[in-house]
């Protein structure tokens, strides 16, 4: 009977013990998911809307998705279809495949914007996003000439969608914070 009692009890332990384990692991990975946007291999995610590189979209399908755009903007050679309240652009070139995005910083983003792994916050500077991409192990460029936004530019491979280039333009006063992230998936880009 105490042997049967004690069994029992260490079953509940165990039990109550996973259970823990689980909840926490959970946890960290929403923790570690939470974002305001996050671009990788995988589609695009925005207002629970999935948008896949390198697939055309007309801005008319983009909004009739999501929403209507504050702008859609007719640049030299791409559309950009303007979501000024998330501080989002997609960028589609002349044949309307989705070949970029542009994230600006907000003064209320509290999730950073994860990018290839490189995870941009508010609070991030010049200085603290060449740490972090060192950490990373990019290879990247900088440019900065006076009176000028100095720009950290960095090209790499991707294996789903071939040269990615990212642009990041820091503001060029005080302390040279993050203004801006641009993606641009260079080998989907049509003339």
């Amino acid at each position: 009977m105490f042997l049967k009692s004690k069994i029992g009890l260490l079953k509940k332990v165990l039990f109550l013990c996973l259970f823990l384990i689980m909840g926490s692991f959970a946890a960290t990975l929403n923790a570690a998911e939470k974002a305001k946007f996050i671009v990788n291999d995988d589609p695009f995610i925005f207002r629970n809307q999935k948008f896949i590189q390198g697939k055309k979209y007309t801005p008319q399908e983009l909004q009739e998705k999501v929403g209507k755009a504050y702008e859609v903007a007719d640049k030299a050679k791409l559309i950009e279809v303007i979501y000024s309240d998330e501080g989002l652009v997609f960028s589609l070139d002349r044949q309307n495949y989705f070949c970029g995005l542009e994230f600006f910083m907000m003064k209320d983003d509290k999730d950073p914007i994860i990018i290839y792994d490189l995870k941009i916050q508010l609070s991030d500077t010049y200085e603290s996003i060449q740490k972090k991409i060192k950490a990373l192990k990019i290879t990247y460029n900088l440019y900065e000439q006076e009176g000028t936004n100095p720009i950290i530019d960095m090209e790499f491979i991707s294996k789903k969608f071939g040269k990615v280039n990212v642009a990041i333009v820091c503001s060029q006063y005080e302390k040279q914070q993050v203004l801006l992230a641009a993606v641009l998936y260079m080998d989907i880009i049509h003339e």
